[in-house]
């Protein structure tokens, strides 16, 4: 079974769910009505940091996001005095944030519950869904080809290829509001996207081990414990093979 606490689907209906949500938006082959990104948002506030010289806060930047995961993998604390010029759009929790810059690298995210009411880059896009309502939808839609693809053709500049927020606020796409599937593919998106975060949580524990016993193992330290109580015998090893050396020569 998937579920949420609220909601609970067999795997064959997470299938029919998606695609009462989702639909090919190339070719919208059920001719479902189309809507722009635009109507299904809702403006956002921003902010100076630097008003605060002392105050501290939470900036995501565009290096920050990992888009082979579309996940926000670092974050750095500053204070106000710090703050990059780009600081200034303030994030809540299951924003979707879209880089404008290279869309090609799908840097796109959300935002998590630790995160809310921090601060992003003006090279987002943030995406604030309506009545907190169809986030799962606008990041799905963000991690589609077909999504980037879009961005990618309407992107200027040859070495530093970039789109504004109006590029991604006017793109049409096919949209059927269903109100409870709506809200659990909301909480399917959060289920899947906590679990990549336990995946990632725990790749990165395993490197971390094999890097030290790489280490220890290089160092001797791996085996200090072990040489030191067969002592005796690695030595008797040692004069074994320096005497077939000698009759070797």
């Amino acid at each position: 079974m998937l579920g949420h606490p609220r909601f609970t689907l067999r795997r064959e209906d997470w299938r029919a769910m998606l695609d009462c949500v989702m639909i090919d938006p190339a070719t919208n082959p059920r001719g479902w009505p189309t809507v722009l990104i635009r109507e299904l948002v809702d403006p956002i506030e921003r902010r100076d940091p630097a008003v605060d010289p002392d105050g501290s806060f939470v900036y995501i930047d565009i290096s920050g996001v990992d888009g082979q995961f579309g996940a926000i993998v670092e974050t750095r604390t500053l204070l106000g005095a710090e703050a990059p010029r780009r600081a200034r759009q303030i994030v809540h929790e299951n924003d979707v944030i879209i880089s404008t810059v290279r869309p090609y690298l799908t840097a796109t995210a959300l935002v998590p519950q630790h995160l809310d009411s921090q601060i992003c880059s003006t090279g987002f896009c943030v995406l604030r869904a309506k009545d907190s309502r169809g986030f799962g939808f606008l990041y799905a839609l963000s991690r589609l080809q077909w999504f980037t693809d879009q961005l990618s053709a309407r992107a200027r500049g040859a070495s530093y290829p970039a789109v504004t927020d109006r590029d991604i606020l006017d793109l049409r796409i096919p949209r059927r509001e269903v109100s409870r599937i709506t809200e659990v593919f909301d909480a399917q998106i959060l289920d899947v996207l906590a679990l990549q975060q336990k995946r990632r949580t725990s790749f990165g524990i395993l490197e971390s081990i094999s890097a030290s016993l790489l280490h220890r193992a290089f160092t001797g330290d791996l085996t200090a414990n072990w040489r030191e109580a067969h002592m005796t015998e690695v030595l008797a090893e040692m004069e074994q093979q320096t005497k077939q050396l000698e009759r070797i020569r």
